[in-house]
């Protein structure tokens, strides 16, 4: 996730607000709302560096663990009875990148069935059997790990057929300029002779040089 921060501040603006709120509620069902306003500002330290938060500062809340830890014992100072498992903030993190990622596999161009090989054939997953959210939490970023990493190498992939088609391109521009006795010819020869050069191009790259398939170059 890329949240703009505010500086000074660790965690993102949602997550600020949701601390605030989280805080209050803590201090009426605890009852510190009545109290000054220092003797609150002291309650609020003390509860964050039980939560490990260096210094006391709700700044140096981190986005991620950081921000779990406060907001599991915020939720339970409120009288919040948790049900969820201890890894919870950290499995919605990754499953809300996992999605990212393969959102952006196919704007790439990825084959959604590549996508599904892999998912079935190195993490089990048996579609109308069993989901991404069946995997523990290590399955998880390992999960995460492979799909960025085709995403990276197909990028790269893509970049250097972009290159090879430009290569190519210019070969055939090179090529295709007629000689100075068919200029004098006819003043459309040059642009004749470009387009004919030009519709072979794209002809090779398209028929001749087919890209070849994900399983090819990204085996499951």
């Amino acid at each position: 996730m890329s949240t703009h921060l505010k500086p000074g501040w660790n965690m993102t603006p949602p997550q600020r607000r949701a601390f605030w709120r989280m805080w209050s509620a803590a201090m009426r069902h605890q009852g510190w709302n009545i109290l000054p306003f220092s003797a609150q500002n002291d309650k609020r330290h003390e509860v964050l560096l039980q939560c490990g938060v260096t210094s006391a500062s709700a700044k140096n809340i981190d986005a991620t663990a950081g921000f779990d830890r406060v907001k599991k014992r915020l939720e339970e100072l409120a009288g919040v009875v948790h049900v969820e498992r201890p890894d919870s903030g950290e499995r919605r993190r990754i499953l809300w990148i996992i999605s990212q990622t393969r959102t952006d596999l196919h704007h790439a161009g990825y084959s959604p069935s590549a996508v599904e090989t892999i998912l079935y054939t190195r993490f089990k997953i048996i579609p109308g059997a069993s989901t991404i959210t069946d995997l523990e939490t290590p399955e998880l970023a390992q999960l995460l790990f492979t799909l960025r990493a085709r995403l990276k190498i197909w990028r790269q992939w893509q970049a250097l057929l972009s290159i090879f088609r430009e290569l190519l391109l210019r070969l055939a521009l090179c090529h295709a300029w007629p000689a100075p006795a068919r200029l004098a010819m006819s003043r459309n020869a040059p642009s004749t002779a470009l387009a004919s050069s030009l519709n072979t191009l794209c002809n090779a790259v398209s028929t001749d040089i087919p890209q070849p398939s994900a399983a090819l170059f990204f085996p499951g």
